[in-house]
């Protein structure tokens, strides 16, 4: 599915980005975590910066099972999905596949991506860095910006540091791993992402009670 969402007529793009906006609502339930509302609210924000600054090449760092991906791809956004888990990129290709969703998938770490520098318009990352160590975050930050061209965008979700929060990594072959609780305050993510420029840095509550950040953000020239 090839379809041109970049604006040349005012009219034309502002038609598309309206019907992404209305569609947002709809998009169903990402995960058994509770969060799609949170992710839901994410996109509302994000859309409106996509048709502001005309991305169209879009990488989803921790795509988990690519619902956010199938969504941008069905509305002609070029998507790239990356996992560190095999299982995760197996079901995205076979879903893409069945859905003939023109989707690149990836089995790659977020602290190394591999891909070459400057080669998307938009980054996202959902609730990925939540339990990576400090060094580990400082290096999937560094790696969202190489592959950003200048002035692309990144939509981040993180934890905030109202609430405790922890999280468990089911592996692949089936072990459960206990990650490290993360909780962030605004100065921790301003420092975190200095090399941007904040577009957009609001908290909100999700389900049990649970408070995380969502990060609209620039990269500088």
């Amino acid at each position: 599915m090839q379809v041109n969402v970049v604006e040349k007529k005012e009219g034309e793009g502002a038609g598309i980005f309206r019907r992404m906006q209305y569609e947002i609502s709809n998009i169903g339930k990402f995960d058994q975590y509770g969060m799609e509302e949170l992710r839901r609210e994410a996109f509302r924000d994000f859309v409106p910066f996509l048709k502001k600054y005309k991305a169209q090449d879009i990488i989803d760092i921790g795509c988990g099972r690519g619902y956010e991906s199938k969504f941008l791809a069905k509305r002609g956004f070029n998507v790239t999905d990356l996992d560190i888990q095999r299982r995760q990129t197996t079901i995205v290709q076979k879903s893409a596949k069945e859905k003939r969703l023109d989707i690149d998938v990836i089995l790659g770490d977020a602290i190394k991506l591999p891909v070459g520098d400057g080669k998307f318009d938009a980054a996202l990352s959902l609730a990925v860095m939540v339990a990576f160590k400090s060094d580990e975050r400082m290096k999937a930050v560094s790696e969202m910006e190489r592959v950003l061209r200048s002035g692309g965008l990144i939509l981040v979700i993180l934890a905030s540091d109202d609430k405790a929060y922890s999280i468990k990594l089911r592996n692949d072959d089936g072990s459960v791993t206990n990650m490290e609780k993360w909780q962030f305050s605004e100065k921790d993510m301003r420092e975190m992402f200095q090399n941007f420029e904040f577009l957009l840095l609001k908290k909100v509550t999700v389900a049990y009670d649970k408070n995380f950040w969502i990060l609209v953000a620039k990269k500088m020239a």
